[in-house]
């Protein structure tokens, strides 16, 4: 019997990253050389793709997910 199984990427840095909005700690584990390649000018998604949306905003933008919501909602 054989499986098909997508590993994660091994993740050897983690950050702290405090919403700017509501000031909550988030945490977002990387590959160090994919963090580099963003920051050397690759698009975030492709350097970073096992990052959800909201993992990337943070990194960008120091915005939670919960607070971009909540600025970009068709009610305020």
């Amino acid at each position: 019997m054989s499986f098909d199984v997508t590993v994660a990427p091994k993740f050897d840095t983690c950050f702290a990253v405090n919403c700017r909005m509501c000031n909550s700690q988030n945490f977002v584990r990387v590959d160090e050389s994919d963090f580099i390649a963003w920051r050397n000018g690759e698009l975030i998604q492709n350097a970073l793709p096992y990052l959800d949306a909201n993992e990337r905003e943070l990194l960008q933008t120091q915005i939670c997910g919960t607070c971009f919501d909540y600025i970009f909602s068709d009610e305020n």
